[in-house]
């Protein structure tokens, strides 16, 4: 210990090499394809998935797109019907269908016009799948690793809110 440091206390009770570990093994089952779960966008879905907190990854024809953190895995799949409670929605719709007649951004308290709101709705059906896993803790850790190593295009942040892509989407210089 260098002359006049703190001593601060150390939990050994888990290793990096464990928690190394675990990140990979969660980025294999977020990565594997017969993990993803086709989204469909009804509630009976969404109530499907267990109430725990986790990861998940978001495909888009097989393409990584997004990941991200929830303490209800439940809960952020019911936020995928409604654009106000949802800023992945908010941003498919803002990235592909605002060059259309009558676009509106959505925001957290106003949903896009209806017909965007449909375009939106039969995009995400047909289109986008889901990989959730359980994680009780670590998960903003893995969701930084995750959108560190693979820049999702819809993740805007990674590691301690540096931004990763600059708004056509495209990475940040520099980053």
């Amino acid at each position: 210990m260098m002359a006049g440091a703190l001593a601060v206390p150390t939990l050994d009770i888990v290793t990096t090499g464990q928690v190394e570990k675990a990140m990979a093994v969660c980025e294999q089952i977020l990565l594997r394809a017969e993990n993803r779960i086709a989204i469909a966008l009804t509630r009976e879905w969404a109530k499907r998935f267990p109430l725990d907190a986790g990861v998940y990854a978001v495909f888009d024809k097989g393409d990584l797109i997004y990941v991200g953190e929830t303490g209800s895995i439940s809960a952020r799949m019911i936020d995928f019907l409604d654009s106000r409670n949802y800023v992945l929605r908010r941003s498919i719709g803002n990235r592909l269908f605002a060059q259309g007649p009558g676009f509106r951004k959505a925001t957290a308290h106003e949903r896009f016009p209806d017909r965007i709101e449909r375009l939106v709705v039969e995009y995400i059906r047909d289109h986008l799948a889901v990989v959730p896993v359980i994680v009780a803790l670590g998960r903003t850790e893995i969701e930084e690793y995750m959108t560190a190593k693979y820049r999702p295009i819809y993740n805007s942040k990674g590691k301690r809110g540096i931004k990763l892509h600059g708004p056509d989407g495209r990475p940040e210089i520099g980053s």
